[in-house]
C-alpha cells in the first residue's frame, strides 16, 4: 500500500504532470469512483488500517489508538509487515514530526499494538514482506510539493518494487484525501491504482469505494478477518485478476 497526500482524482489521473502514475493506471487497473473517509489526514490513515477513525478528528498524534488494526492482524496470522516511512529520523522514532517526516502519515506508529520491533524505517526493506506500507515524505507524497515531484519519486522508487513482484502480488497506490474537496461526502474524490502482476491489465472499476473497501480488499488478499467498517465494505475485486 502506497499513500500519497491531498491531491484529487483529476490532479493526477489524466494529468501530464503524472506520466508514470498514469502509465501504471493504464497497465494495471484503476478505481475511478472512490472517496476518502473524512478530513484531515490522520483519521483516513487510521480508517484504512483499522476500519474506523478511532475518534481522531485532527492530525494530533499524541494519543495512540488501542484497537485492533491491520498490522496487529498480520502479526497474529504469522505474516510479516514493514512500514517504509521516508525521512523518519530513526527506526521506530516516536517523534511527531521532523523536517519532511510526519508521524500522522505513518499509521503503524499510531497503535498501541503491535510493537514496532524495527519494522518502521526510512528505507524500504531488503525483501518484500507480506504487507508493505509506504509513506513518502512530505514533499514526495505531494503534500508540500508538486504532483510532478511525487510522480518522479514514484518512478524512481516504486518501479523497482513492482519489478520484484511475482505471482499474485499487487501494489495499491492511493491518496489519503482530497483536501480541497469539501463539496461531497467523506474526504473528497480520490483514486486507487492497482499495479503489479495480480492486477487486471487495463482494468477500470467505477464502483463506489472508500478506504474501508480498500482495507477489506487487503484483508481478503492476506486471508485476514474484517475489522469494523471493513466488514460491510466491498472487495475491490474489479481491480484484480
Amino acid at each position: 500500500m502506497v499513500v500519497f497526500e491531498n491531491r484529487g482524482y483529476s490532479a493526477v489521473i489524466g494529468s501530464r504532470r503524472a506520466p508514470y502514475l498514469n502509465s501504471l493506471a493504464k497497465a494495471g487497473a484503476l478505481a475511478t469512483n472512490e472517496t476518502a473517509v473524512t478530513h484531515p489526514s490522520l483519521p483516513n490513515y487510521i480508517a484504512m488500517t483499522s476500519g474506523f477513525t478511532c475518534g481522531y478528528t485532527s492530525d494530533n498524534t499524541s494519543r495512540l489508538c488501542e484497537d485492533d488494526n491491520l498490522f496487529a492482524q498480520v502479526d497474529a496470522a504469522g505474516l510479516t509487515w514493514h512500514a517504509w516511512a521516508e525521512s523518519i529520523p530513526s527506526t521506530c522514532d516516536p517523534i511527531r514530526s521532523s523536517g519532511l517526516y510526519a508521524k500522522k502519515h505513518v499509521p503503524a506508529l499510531m497503535y498501541t499494538a503491535p510493537e514496532c520491533a524495527g519494522r518502521v524505517t526510512a528505507q524500504p526493506p531488503a525483501s518484500l514482506p507480506d504487507l508493505l506500507f509506504v509513506s513518502p515524505n512530505m514533499c514526495n507524497d505531494m503534500h508540500d510539493c508538486k504532483v510532478k515531484i511525487g510522480d518522479q519519486w514514484a518512478s524512481q522508487n516504486l518501479a523497482p518494487i513492482i519489478a520484484s513482484m511475482s505471482g499474485s502480488d499487487v501494489m495499491f497506490i492511493t491518496m489519503d484525501e482530497h483536501s480541497g474537496d469539501d463539496s461531497g461526502s467523506g474526504g473528497g474524490k480520490i483514486f486507487t491504482i492497482c499495479a503489479g502482476p495480480g492486477c487486471t491489465p487495463g482494468g477500470v472499476d467505477d464502483h463506489v469505494y472508500d478506504h474501508y473497501d480498500l482495507l477489506r480488499t487487503v484483508q481478503d488478499l492476506l486471508g485476514l478477518p474484517c475489522l469494523k467498517a471493513s466488514c460491510s465494505g466491498t472487495d475491490m475485486s474489479g481491480l484484480l485478476k
